[in-house]
């Protein structure tokens, strides 16, 4: 077991790998290698991880975007459209849906292809309610 593991919060976790936080940066850890990558700094902590079924790639996310993939590295998701993602899911290998703020004027349902980066907005979401952390999508 890695030691640092104890200091991070986890946002995803595989047999492999381990995607946490401290405070706002965000770390791949390689359980096998027994190795930590950090990615970048996440302004006022990440809100989702996601770890691909393969582990090819990472995605970590809230004010903005980090992708990680193997053989290349970390990648920050450029453009305003992705700021403030509260959800993410897995769509097929190389595609995510996230839900972007869903209380704000902008929240939408967007799609990232993992492999060319190209971001598509699917649909509008808005929750006209009291926040809560419990909806579906």
């Amino acid at each position: 077991m890695i030691q640092s593991k104890i200091n991070l919060l986890v946002l995803d976790e595989t047999e492999d790998l381990l995607l946490g936080y401290q405070f706002e940066s965000v770390y791949l850890l390689d359980k096998t290698q027994n190795s930590k990558l950090y990615l970048g700094d996440i302004y006022g902590d990440p809100i989702f991880g996601l770890i691909s079924e393969d582990g090819y790639w990472c995605l970590a996310g809230g004010s903005r975007c980090i992708l990680w993939k193997e053989g290349i590295g970390a990648i920050e998701i450029e453009g305003p459209n992705l700021c403030w993602a509260v959800k993410v899911k897995q769509v097929s290998d190389m595609r995510v849906e996230l839900l972007i703020d869903p209380w704000s004027e902008n929240g939408a349902v967007w799609q990232l292809d993992i492999d060319t980066l190209k971001k598509e907005k699917i649909r509008d979401y808005r929750l006209d309610s009291e926040y809560t952390e419990d909806y579906d999508w």
